[in-house]
């Protein structure tokens, strides 16, 4: 663990000498990039025949789970999801995800869940903990803070956190800031990785490739062409095969 924490004091020193740079892009990529909305849509219901058996599914996060970077709900990581299950379940869905939340907003929203016996918890959290300079330790306890109270609550869900996205590749944000944030978002996904190890959750790592149509039209939030990506792997390889 102490390996994270030298990493990042290495960060902390590349930020510092780049500091002016790093200002002025980052006010710069505030000024000028293009704000998307939430997706339309919506976020609880049922989905899938009657007869089918039934699955309850819950989404908590932020943007990502809120479907920004798509016209629709349905076009939305959540939605995408919720069709491919909806093709052997009645799935009876809540989707949770408000755009620009941290991991403490997220723990706010698994307090206040109704005390449901949920078959899936999804998880997408982290980027904005990386823009807004939560600490290491401070990820690593509201990690653990977060997996906690789920496991508590619905002893009985299977828990998915998503893997963050690469920043790297976000071509809303200039060099050398996306060099510097995509740095420190592979930090945090590491430990994400490691917590979920840790403490037997799934962790779904998030694979895109540099084609650009992966992006929404802001530079930053996955396409529609990559939340279909994104779904089909959670369903293949974390809920199909259980």
């Amino acid at each position: 663990m102490w390996r994270y924490y030298i990493l990042n004091l290495l960060w902390n020193l590349v930020v510092v000498l780049l500091s002016p740079l790093i200002m002025w892009q980052g006010y710069r990529t505030r000024r000028d990039t293009i704000r998307l909305p939430e997706a339309p849509g919506p976020r609880a219901g049922l989905a899938g025949a009657s007869d089918q058996p039934k699955l309850q599914i819950v989404f908590l996060g932020d943007s990502t789970i809120a479907g920004v970077g798509a016209k629709s709900m349905e076009k939305a990581l959540a939605g995408q999801l919720i069709r491919l299950l909806a093709n052997e379940y009645q799935v009876d869905y809540l989707i949770k995800g408000t755009n620009g939340h941290r991991i403490k907003d997220v723990i706010l929203s698994a307090q206040n869940l109704k005390q449901v016996p949920f078959d899936y918890i999804i998880i997408e959290v982290g980027v904005n903990d990386v823009t807004k300079l939560t600490s290491i330790y401070q990820w690593q306890q509201s990690l653990k803070t977060l997996t906690d109270l789920l496991k508590h609550r619905f002893p009985a869900a299977n828990i998915i956190y998503n893997g963050l996205p690469p920043v790297y590749l976000f071509t809303a944000l200039p060099q050398p800031l996306r060099m510097i944030a995509g740095f420190r978002t592979y930090l945090f996904d590491s430990i994400l990785a490691r917590h979920c190890k840790r403490h037997r959750v799934a962790y779904a790592p998030i694979v895109f490739s540099t084609d650009i149509d992966n992006l929404a039209e802001d530079g930053y939030h996955p396409s529609e062409k990559a939340y279909a990506i994104w779904a089909e792997g959670l369903y293949r390889e974390f809920i199909f095969k259980y």
